[in-house]
């Protein structure tokens, strides 16, 4: 199975830093409302401080280091999660197209997500990848639904 590209731990980086904005900015706002008065806003604010940083050293880079996919003549299987494992298995004769999309952050960093639609299975996301990856994997099925759902072993 194969592993993210180094800049994926930034960008999931990145975004527990918009959570954790977020979640300060609604803390403040708490604190300076009167929502939570005195001491117990300072230690609310303490304790979120507490999860951004472990969250952001820690549980980021066991995500990382638990995502991972693949790609055979059979099936694509993506895995990821580290509390809670997903695991997705899709034969590749039931892929009906494959999307490529990034967002701001993804591009900062040349990543994109192919997101690969099945029926019945929905949309099956493998984020946080190259650009040229995700191109590799939409000809890839581009090349399965031209001959039919059957690709050669040697692929």
């Amino acid at each position: 199975m194969e592993h993210l590209p180094k800049n994926a731990l930034k960008v999931f980086r990145a975004y527990l830093v918009i959570i954790f904005a977020g979640c300060s900015l609604i803390a403040v706002t708490a604190v300076f409302t009167g929502f939570l008065r005195g001491v117990y806003g300072v230690w609310a604010e303490l304790a979120l401080f507490g999860v951004f940083c472990v969250s952001y050293f820690y549980f980021a880079k066991k995500y990382y280091e638990n995502y991972r996919y693949s790609l055979n003549c059979q099936r694509i299987k993506v895995k990821k999660g580290f509390l809670f494992t997903l695991c997705y298995t899709v034969p590749l004769n039931s892929v009906m197209y494959v999307d490529i999309f990034e967002n701001p952050l993804q591009r900062r960093y040349s990543l994109c997500t192919a997101g690969i639609v099945c029926p019945g299975a929905g949309r099956i996301l493998i984020s946080q990848i190259e650009y040229t990856e995700a191109e590799r994997i939409r000809q890839y099925f581009g090349r399965v639904k031209s001959l039919g759902g059957k690709v050669e072993a040697k692929d």
